[in-house]
């Protein structure tokens, strides 16, 4: 994938005014054998999928076609997310353009953790909402 359309796609890799004050904290939405439930990502379990409605924050291109959002909500609550440069490029195509900080966008993926402490969200699709 070329990488100028990378950085186009994630037009904006600067952040917001604020840092990601409550890592892990974001509200996601999953399944469970009674319905749908939300809670904190850290306190949902490895390896559910989930869906979460939020703000990017801050954006940056890894090595070996990954990239990381961090995706927050007004209240401060935050989640990373990793996904492939090619789930961000699908979803560049249909929103039109650039996928940037302060985007509102649909997140879906499996909660991982790398760190004990820290769960992340590994992304599978992404959509921008348009309101």
């Amino acid at each position: 994938m070329n990488q100028d359309r990378t950085r186009t796609a994630l037009r904006s890799s600067a952040t917001c005014a604020s840092p990601a004050p409550m890592p892990g904290r974001l509200p996601v939405d999953f399944d469970t054998p009674l319905g749908l439930n939300s809670k904190p990502l850290n306190d949902v379990p490895t390896g559910t999928d989930v869906e979460v409605t939020a703000r990017i924050v801050n954006s940056k291109t890894l090595a070996g076609g990954r990239v990381a959002l961090v995706i927050g909500d007004h209240n401060g609550n935050t989640a990373m997310v990793s996904m492939r440069t090619a789930d961000v490029m699908t979803a560049y195509r249909v929103h039109g353009g650039p996928i940037k900080a302060g985007q509102m966008v649909i997140v879906r993926g499996t909660v991982a953790r790398r760190t004990p402490a820290l769960a992340t969200i590994d992304g599978r699709a992404m959509r921008a909402v348009t309101r």
